[in-house]
């Protein structure tokens, strides 16, 4: 059995390898033939429950250039440029896509019946984007692209006045120049 250390193989690429059939690369830590017992142990390990396949039940989820996935990219370009381990050091927003450690919590708890750590988190990016995924979609379904981009930025309650919130957040954008950056990035 493969040696998994603190730093865990990239889940979402050892899934998308899998999927095409590829062989693992040497990086994964795990010949082939035991790949099941290695994703079984991963899992266990850094609180991965099921493999996610994240193009159900996501708009679009299965072209990559749909609204939604362009939604997404945009995101996670503006908030941290695609980095899972991204830790902003005056908000404490975490991952890929900067999600604030309260919503972490309760958002796992909400979307996989499980409090998820900073550090589970941290490490996972299949739970990364299982859980940014899930609350994107709800916020697109209720806010339309701009207000989810509001919602997502400043929190549900600027969804439908976003365009009046022109003050800066602190050191960073307005909630309305964060929505046109976002709806920028989507082009």
């Amino acid at each position: 059995m493969a040696n998994i250390t603190t730093n865990p193989p990239d889940f979402d690429l050892l899934i998308n390898q899998l999927r095409a059939g590829n062989t693992m690369s040497s990086a994964a830590g795990a010949p082939q033939g035991k790949l099941p017992n290695f994703l079984k142990e991963y899992r266990k390990k850094y609180g991965v429950g099921n493999p996610v396949n994240l193009s159900f039940g996501i708009p679009g989820g299965g072209n990559s250039n749909s609204k939604f996935e362009r939604f997404v990219r945009a995101i996670a370009g503006q908030e941290s440029g695609g980095n899972y381990r991204a830790e902003n050091p005056h908000s404490g927003a975490l991952g890929k896509y900067q999600i604030m450690p309260s919503n972490v919590a309760a958002w796992s708890k909400s979307i996989l019946g499980r409090t998820l750590t900073k550090k589970q988190f941290l490490n996972s990016p299949a739970l990364q984007e299982q859980i940014a995924r899930t609350m994107l979609q709800r916020y697109v379904k209720k806010y339309g692209y701009s207000g989810a981009a509001a919602a997502w930025y400043g929190g549900p309650g600027v969804a439908k006045n976003w365009a009046r919130m022109t003050n800066p957040q602190g050191q960073y954008p307005s909630i309305a120049n964060y929505v046109r950056t976002i709806m920028r990035r989507m082009k």
